[in-house]
């Protein structure tokens, strides 16, 4: 394999997964820390994570952007869900 497409694969893992050894629960606790409002700062201190993993884990999640701007986005799609018949 080549650097070029290692380099790739290390993103994608990043991206996918938040990078190696990060667990389900930290996963649920970043993603309750940016309903929170909380920014990538504050969730990386929270679980014991560098803010750039906490950040691609966001990016790759649909909890990109400000802490604040993420919470109200999430709370509308859980609002939508709810919402819809048959749900």
């Amino acid at each position: 394999m080549g650097l070029k497409n290692y380099r790739k694969k290390v993103v994608l893992r990043l991206f996918l997964f938040g990078g190696e050894g990060m667990t389900k629960e930290q996963a649920e606790r970043i993603k309750e820390l940016r309903m929170q409002g909380k920014g990538y700062k504050a969730a990386a201190s929270a679980v014991g994570l560098s803010r750039d993993i906490v950040r691609n884990y966001c990016r790759a999640n649909g909890m990109e952007g400000y802490g604040e701007a993420v919470k109200l986005n999430l709370q509308r799609e859980m609002a939508e869900d709810i919402a819809k018949p048959g749900a």
